[in-house]
């Protein structure tokens, strides 16, 4: 019995020396994951939301500079003025007609921009409206928010720009939009509901009882997943409007969400300068980028599989590279922009724990060395991404 104990714990050390060994390769694997960042041509623009263009590059808006820009995949950005002084524009995202469309925060207007960079714009018929976000439907109509409190309507608009309203029940100030599993259009709100719409304007919400969500995904499981921007959390709606929610351990503000290329739900933090992801069964992840005080705004999934995404404070577009890849059979579909980033793909890869996909060999052995060193009593583990700092920068 003592020369098997002995076998046993001389396999158990080998077992673990081999997964500590990979342990020393593992940052070249992890370290993967790089950041590239472009500055916009436009000083103190705003870059604010993002989305891929039927022509395979990134389109974004700049809310103070009043402009569309366009980054390709190698980072070369074009620029284009709105013909409306002072339209801020906020929420992008393709449209059927092979065009992106586009919200005028201040302007009180719905814009379209051909690949080709003409603008056409369309009065919203209610005045202050504040239009923010807008999707596609399946409709092939566009959908929109009217954010503010004096409007508070859901909004559609037609490839030939014909505007039809859609006033609230019951809450106020909608934000963010993106096409549900279930053919409606889902939507946040400031206040404490959430809501969706069907194509032919019947509109349904639910009290969640707590205010402040701003954007809005449909997941790869089925469901609605959005942002609490004051709660700290990532919520979840399912289409029959049960509520799940997650609290951000770092305890940071949430804003913009997208479907990564691994099939986990990606988010960005302002106040801290990361960006988060997590996984259908709930566990976040944070990634810390170069400058804490750039505030990332919103994010998209490019046709590259990189997570682009924008930052407000520091003006630039950012791309984060060497996410996994979820491998499944259908193909994934461009997303949204300030309207939830609707895509569309196969089953959410099995988690680790550590908040990556199991697909990739490499990363499923280096959760379990974890686990193991753990288990041994060594304080060695490659999760260190826990320790990061808290980090608030207010904007004068």
């Amino acid at each position: 019995m003592k020369q098997i104990r002995t076998y046993a714990r001389r396999a158990g050390m080998m077992l673990i020396s081999t997964l500590l060994a990979a342990l020393v390769i593992a940052p070249h694997a992890l370290a993967a994951l790089a950041i590239a960042e472009y500055d916009v041509p436009t000083s103190g623009s705003e870059a604010y939301y993002i989305t891929v263009g039927p022509d395979g590059n990134m389109w974004f808006t700049e809310y103070t500079g009043n402009k569309i820009g366009k980054i390709t995949t190698s980072g070369v950005i074009t620029e284009y003025d709105i013909p409306t002084s002072g339209a801020s524009p906020v929420g992008i995202t393709a449209g059927p007609d092979g065009n992106l469309w586009f919200t005028e925060g201040n302007g009180d207007k719905i814009g379209k921009i051909t690949p080709s960079g003409v603008i056409t714009e369309y009065d919203i018929p209610t005045s202050n409206a504040g239009p923010w976000g807008i999707t596609a439907g399946p409709d092939g109509n566009m959908w929109f928010t009217e954010m503010l409190a004096g409007a508070s309507k859901i909004g559609k608009i037609t490839p030939t720009g014909v505007i039809t309203e859609y006033a609230l029940p019951n809450g106020i100030e909608p934000t963010g939009i993106t096409a549900g599993p279930d053919g409606n259009m889902w939507f946040t709100e400031e206040s404490d509901y959430i809501g969706k719409i069907t194509t032919t304007g019947v509109i349904t919400e639910y009290n969640i009882g707590t205010a402040n969500r701003l954007d809005i995904t449909a997941g790869p499981d089925g469901n609605l997943w959005f942002t609490e921007l004051l709660n700290n959390k990532i919520d979840k709606i399912t289409p029959g409007g049960s509520m799940s929610q997650y609290t951000i351990p770092s305890g940071a503000y949430a804003w913009g969400i997208t479907t990564g290329p691994d099939d986990n739900i990606w988010f960005t933090e302002p106040t801290t300068g990361k960006l988060g992801s997590i996984t259908p069964s709930g566990i976040v992840t944070e990634e810390s980028l170069s400058n804490s005080g750039s505030q990332p705004i919103e994010l998209i999934t490019g046709p590259d599989n990189n997570i682009w995404f924008t930052e407000s404070f520091a003006n630039k577009i950012g791309a984060l590279s060497g996410v996994p890849v979820a491998n499944h059979n259908s193909s994934t579909t461009p997303g949204t922009s300030g309207s939830g980033n609707n895509q569309t793909s196969g089953p959410a890869a099995p988690d680790t724990g550590f908040g990556v996909p199991a697909r990739d060999p490499l990363v499923g052995l280096l959760a379990a060395a974890s686990l193991l060193s753990t288990a041994a009593g060594l304080a060695i583990a490659y999760r260190h991404r826990s320790s990061w700092h808290l980090i608030f920068r207010s904007r004068s």
